[in-house]
């Protein structure tokens, strides 16, 4: 993510950013909350009319906007990000407060005017930009006929692409076994060629339980040198899209870097739900009993999903915000957890905010 502009002054004002890949849209998701004002070029429909008012035809036109934004929604296939609201600003032929949707791509520019901008939201962007700058990593799970890939980078996990075949057993049938496991390695080589061009991890970690990950990394060894150089080999006890996030539970990315939020994160679940097992006084789940370790500065550190700052009920939403602002000003630490990641769905089970503290309280 790149900061074209910053206008800010008590934390009030605009910030001009440019999303440059897939995840800068993710983290948009986070920044970008109903109330908003957004600013962008987008397209809208014209109807060019006879002077008897016949329609004849209708073109889009690219045209500068700004929304007051309701709404915020990602779209998969491909990856836009969409912002709807009413137009408050436009040209003059484009009636005011009429509604409309502006569609962010990987690269586009837009500005974002917030009344107050919460100090853990720019605390967030700059961790977003200094980001940009981590490598990637590859992981691939793999077993007889079953592979997944995942790009790591430093605060998400995406799952780019499975491969499932059928391999015939190696009792019955040695020979179509090995013609077969060639096979299926040529597939899962190529794909891995494919995402090594694309992405450029810095290195790319085979994981799976038996002999079959070493088997798969000879099998690049003797094709491919350079992309044989990025290689780790670490066993998990199953393949597949488990496999990945296996790989990440049991800390085998650590390995490679210790920079990657989506590791921290994981240990910070980890440390919560460890502590809950044991009865811990020291944590606090549920807005309610969350919100009350606030008014009783006792939360040292705050953890909730992202997609909780799109929380409908306006009144949930603003006392999220409250929640956050108080364990700011007392000291806290706010982690933003991505919500389509492992710790994410743990979160997701416990309202998707949670706290350790730095006292004990009664619920």
């Amino acid at each position: 993510m790149k900061i074209i502009n910053e206008n800010l002054k008590d934390y009030k004002g605009t910030i001009t950013i440019k999303p440059e890949n897939a995840d800068d849209l993710w983290y948009l998701m986070e920044i970008i909350v109903p109330g908003d004002r957004l600013y962008g070029r987008t397209t809208r429909k014209i109807r060019l009319q006879t002077r008897d008012g016949i329609t004849q035809k209708v073109i889009r036109k690219s045209i500068s906007l700004g929304i007051k934004v309701e709404k915020v929604s990602l779209q998969t296939f491909p990856l836009i990000l969409r912002i709807s609201g009413t137009i408050i600003k436009g040209p003059e032929d484009i009636p005011l407060g009429s509604h409309h949707t502006i569609s962010v791509r990987e690269n586009d520019v837009i500005t974002i005017e917030k009344d107050l901008w919460p100090k853990f939201i720019l605390d967030r962007i700059k961790k977003i930009v200094d980001a940009t700058h981590l490598p990637n990593i590859l992981l691939v799970s793999i077993d007889e006929g079953d592979a997944a890939f995942g790009l790591i980078s430093s605060s998400r996990i995406n799952i780019l692409g499975k491969i499932k075949v059928s391999i015939p057993g190696k009792r019955f049938s040695p020979k179509d076994h090995e013609t077969s496991m060639n096979e299926f390695f040529g597939r899962v080589f190529k794909t891995l060629k494919e995402y090594n061009e694309r992405y450029n991890p810095e290195k790319i970690i085979i994981v799976g339980p038996g002999f079959v990950k070493s088997h798969f990394k000879s099998f690049i060894e003797n094709r491919d040198a350079e992309i044989a150089k990025k290689i780790l080999v670490e066993t998990t006890s199953g393949a597949g899209e488990g496999g990945i996030y296996e790989a990440i539970r049991r800390g085998i990315l650590d390995k490679v870097s210790k920079d990657l939020q989506i590791v921290k994160d994981n240990n910070l679940v980890d440390d919560f739900i460890v502590r809950l097992a044991k009865n811990d006084k020291m944590v606090a789940y549920g807005i309610d009993f969350v919100e009350k370790a606030a008014n009783y500065s006792a939360i040292s550190k705050l953890l909730f999903i992202n997609t909780i700052f799109h929380e409908e009920n306006i009144d949930k939403r603003n006392k999220i915000y409250n929640i956050i602002k108080k364990v700011e000003q007392t000291g806290g630490e706010i982690h933003i957890i991505d919500s389509d990641s492992e710790a994410g769905l743990k979160l997701k089970g416990f309202g998707g905010i949670v706290a350790i503290l730095r006292f004990p309280l009664e619920n």
